[in-house]
């Protein structure tokens, strides 16, 4: 009997281990246009969908919210899908996941998108000093944002290195009922307690 309870004790911190994965998210929002994004759906590896934690059901038809775990070995290819419901701007926000006790910092780069234009995808562009990547903007707080790194990117020279709390977004051009395909390079870059 103390065997069984061993077991499915070593069995229950795995099973929530694997809940607290790491991961990236990618998230679009059409609260400042209103418009409503539909048919969200993910690559295999990822999951997507109208976000389940927004009470309100027109704001949640407004928003979509894209998952793909994370490991420090090797960039992971994830494809993200959604279509808008009428012509305008939607955000999108490139960050970790959500975690209680710690902040998921997450690597982006290399991302490509088809039925709309994002500006500096591949975070080739900078300013002139080298340190700030054109086109996106940084949410920073008590001091900290996302950073622009230099070394170890997937594609060319540079990457961002984001999390939930201090992200990096723009604002995507879309058309009515035009697929929107984001297809993107993600990989974990670490943790810290949060105080």
């Amino acid at each position: 009997m103390k065997k069984l309870c061993f077991v499915m004790f070593c069995l229950s911190l795995m099973l929530g281990r694997l809940a607290l994965a790491e991961e990236a998210r990618l998230d679009v929002s059409g609260r400042d246009s209103g418009i409503e994004v539909a048919n969200v759906s993910a690559s295999e590896n990822s999951t997507g969908a109208n976000p389940s934690w927004i009470a309100d059901e027109a704001a949640r038809k407004r928003s979509a919210s894209f998952q793909t775990p994370v490991t420090k070995e090797a960039w992971t290819t994830a494809t993200y899908k959604f279509t808008p419901k009428a012509d305008g701007e939607l955000r999108i926000d490139l960050q970790g996941n959500f975690s209680k006790a710690e902040h998921v910092w997450v690597y982006f780069d290399d991302i490509k998108v088809t039925g709309a234009t994002i500006k500096n995808g591949d975070f080739e562009e900078t300013n002139t000093q080298g340190t700030f990547p054109t086109g996106w903007n940084f949410m920073k707080k008590d001091g900290v944002s996302p950073e622009y790194v230099t070394e170890g990117a997937a594609s060319g020279k540079g990457c961002i290195k984001v999390c939930q709390n201090w992200r990096a977004y723009q604002m995507i051009s879309v058309k009515k009922d035009q697929e929107v395909v984001i297809t993107l390079q993600v990989k974990f870059a670490g943790s810290e307690e949060r105080k």
